[in-house]
């Protein structure tokens, strides 16, 4: 996959992901402020706060959903070698992790908040997220040495990692 494609499949996959979570928010009456764009993909400002926990967890899953959608399609009709089907499915997957900054973990603090005060869903989610994140860079270093040992590297794989390494750089500086 070149570069160039690889960041054309991943800014429409992004596209896809955040047409879902608007879509969502949309169908639940959520009122959308504004979007921000960021390298790592968009922020949505909304009015999220009267939302119940259910809902607004609905709305994260909503974005993997998109992508999980748009992978499906573009198999049906590109197939599942397609760069655009392997772009989809790996930003779904990678969105679903358990960790702040993620959907995944936005869903995690809404179920936990559900049974929980807060204060203390706020405490276990980190908790969660940090072990998570932990295994999860474990993971990304063993998969890039062998990766670059069979083929000389993967910049998806690249990308990743230095997302979830600040991600994780940026909740231990939260803890000093």
């Amino acid at each position: 996959m070149s570069f160039l494609a690889y960041l054309t499949a991943l800014a429409a996959a992004v596209a896809v992901h955040e047409a879902g979570h608007i879509t969502a928010a949309l169908a639940f009456g959520v009122e959308m402020r504004r979007i921000r764009i960021f390298p790592a993909g968009f922020m949505i400002d909304c009015e999220i706060g009267s939302v119940p926990y259910s809902k607004s967890a609905v709305i994260l899953l909503a974005g993997a959903a998109a992508n999980l959608l748009a992978a499906a399609i573009t198999a049906l009709f590109c197939g599942a070698k397609a760069q655009f089907f392997t772009v989809n499915i790996g930003l779904a997957f990678f969105n679903l992790l358990p960790m702040y900054g993620l959907d995944g973990g936005g869903v995690l603090f809404c179920l936990l908040s559900m049974f929980l005060c807060g204060a203390e869903a706020d405490a276990r989610a980190a908790r969660i997220t940090r072990v998570v994140c932990g295994v999860v860079l474990f993971l990304f270093w063993l998969a890039a040495v062998y990766i670059n040992i069979k083929s000389g590297g993967s910049l998806p794989m690249l990308f990743a990692a230095v997302y979830l390494i600040a991600r994780y750089a940026a909740e231990d500086m939260k803890k000093i």
